[in-house]
């Protein structure tokens, strides 16, 4: 079919001859079978009657001759020119890369043959490792922050036997204070109290409450 195209495709801005706007356009054809230029449509507002309306131009006939592609080959004037050879289509579809069958080898890929790898185990497993990781992470920081002191009384049981092997090895004149001020942080922990001052009276009552023997509360006394 032929074909006219514009060149270039943008904007046109007018410029003033005489009083008039002159439009520059250049028009290509793309075929060789054009045989006119097809009418040119432009629309413009009437200041007179206060409307807009349409020009259009009658259809100008043109004779267009067969050409073809200039190379740089012709540019340069050479007598040898490289031989042109043109794409063919085979029916078959793509052609064969490998001359014999042996040479192929077979390298199936699919979700089956990824997991039995490590590298597919690892990719496999690891994110819901990690989600999981983070939701248990957030779980005990939520039951920390709701319950600050019944998280802190869980640990006081370890935290007492660490500090009163490292008050082991302080000297005799600073032991006594250690121990002291050890089972005041861990009965503060216990009983969800200041452990600042603690004295005895403070915790004997609650250490009943809890079924603490007497001798024990006795030994802890002294």
């Amino acid at each position: 079919m032929p074909r006219i195209s514009r060149s270039p495709r943008k904007f046109l801005r007018p410029r003033s001859e005489g009083g008039k706007a002159v439009f520059v356009q250049t028009l290509r054809a793309r075929t060789p079978g054009v045989r006119e230029i097809p009418p040119i449509e432009f629309s413009y507002f009437d200041t007179k009657d206060g409307t807009f309306k349409v020009a259009r131009t009658e259809a100008m006939p043109i004779h267009v001759d067969a050409t073809r592609v200039v190379t740089a080959w012709d540019a340069e004037g050479s007598a040898s020119r490289p031989e042109a050879k043109e794409l063919k289509t085979f029916a078959g579809g793509i052609s064969a890369t490998a001359r014999k069958l042996d040479a192929l080898v077979p390298q199936a890929f699919g979700s089956s043959g990824l997991l039995f790898g490590a590298a597919g185990w690892l990719l496999v497993l690891l994110p819901p490792l990690l989600f999981a990781a983070l939701l248990i992470a957030l779980k005990v920081r939520e039951r920390r922050e709701a319950d600050p002191l019944a998280f802190r009384a869980r640990g006081a049981g370890r935290r007492l036997l660490r500090a009163l092997q490292a008050t082991g090895r302080l000297p005799e004149a600073e032991t006594h204070a250690a121990v002291l001020k050890t089972f005041r942080d861990y009965l503060g922990s216990k009983l969800k109290l200041p452990a600042a001052a603690l004295t005895f009276a403070e915790v004997d009552g609650p250490l009943e409450k809890r079924g603490v023997p007497t001798e024990t509360r006795a030994l802890l006394k002294t």
